[in-house]
């Protein structure tokens, strides 16, 4: 079993000179507040089976029309979102991981972000939900809460890009969004779950009692809201936002743990064993100066996945790449930063 405790305490063994935490919850950060250390970007084209990419372009499709558009204009939005679901489930539900790679493209500049959070947030809340054994209902309830879980903020596009901190006007629309997204639902699509509207009403509460929009503390919060409230956060954390650049996903999961008490303790170490600190198709450098990308995480070593060295110390390609157990070289091969993801 992974121990949160000593987890901490190797990340600060090994990353003890990363930034200062900034508040991972709350939007949008001060200018002066953006953290860019750590954060890498990616210009590097992977290539995905058409079936994966075809799925997350119906995803990022059906998430452009319902938080560009509105949810008048989607009037098959409840069918629409049991479908894409249905999909997810179906794909995350083998071996392959293709998806949770595909969930790591950035929001190109400029665009509204909710559409690529929305996604996100479901394929992850998804991926964490087969890991904690949830049955095919549980799961169709925290895909579609989690795709639908901003749509509060439909008409407040204009709050969510601003650079610069929000007027109490603007924080108080913000607080009140899970409320507005539940009764715009009721009224535009009647067919919701209730379970679901609880889900999305709940999303941004947090276990210490600091969320909103009622503070609740965790035996008040309903546990599929706890899982789909983490998986928005580590979402939010490894992507831009208008207010500062990405964080890269150990670093990402720093800012989690300097917080732990804000979630669910099994969905955190959950979230830890699924994606691990370099998740699947990870860049990195080792210490040996090789560069190698994440075909494997190891649940129960989450600094150490498995690689497939594609250059060598000198940069030049290896042909065929290595496969290479990090766990099995007993720490003298180990991974020194994310070059891409």
């Amino acid at each position: 079993m992974l121990d949160i405790s000593k987890i901490i305490e190797k990340y600060k063994k090994q990353y003890h000179a990363g930034p200062k935490p900034a508040e991972v919850i709350e939007q949008p950060l001060p200018a002066s507040n953006i953290v860019t250390a750590g954060v890498v970007s990616s210009d590097k084209k992977e290539r995905f089976s058409s079936a994966v990419s075809t799925l997350y372009a119906e995803g990022l499709n059906l998430a452009k029309r319902i938080y560009r558009l509105g949810l008048e204009i989607e009037k098959k939005l409840a069918f629409s979102t049991e479908g894409l679901v249905d999909k997810i489930i179906q794909e995350l539900n083998t071996e392959k991981k293709e998806l949770l790679a595909l969930f790591f493209r950035d929001t190109p500049p400029g665009e509204n972000y909710l559409c690529c959070h929305a996604l996100n947030s479901c394929i992850l809340s998804i991926e964490l939900g087969l890991g904690s054994g949830f049955n095919a209902p549980k799961l169709q309830e925290i895909g579609i809460a989690a795709f639908l879980h901003d749509v509060g903020l439909i008409k407040n596009a204009d709050i969510i890009m601003k650079t610069q901190p929000l007027s109490p006007k603007e924080r108080a629309i913000l607080i009140e969004h899970p409320f507005s997204g539940v009764e715009m639902l009721k009224k535009n699509c009647p067919s919701i779950p209730t379970r679901v509207l609880g889900i999305i009403e709940q999303v941004y509460e947090q276990c210490d009692g600091q969320g909103y929009p009622r503070g609740l503390t965790a035996g008040l919060i309903k546990e599929e809201a706890q899982l789909v409230g983490l998986a928005q956060v580590y979402e939010t954390l490894t992507h831009t936002r208008p207010w500062r650049e990405r964080f890269s996903p150990p670093l990402a999961l720093k800012e989690i743990l300097s917080q732990k008490e804000k979630f669910n303790s099994f969905f955190l170490k959950l979230l830890i064993q699924r994606m691990g600190f370099y998740p699947y198709g990870t860049q990195v450098r080792l210490n040996t100066k090789e560069i190698a990308t994440v075909v494997m995480v190891n649940p129960e070593a989450p600094f150490s996945p498995t690689l497939k060295i594609t250059l060598d110390n000198n940069g030049r390609e290896l042909e065929p790449a290595r496969i290479i157990n990090l766990a099995e070289t007993r720490g003298a091969i180990y991974i020194e930063e994310c070059v891409t993801f």
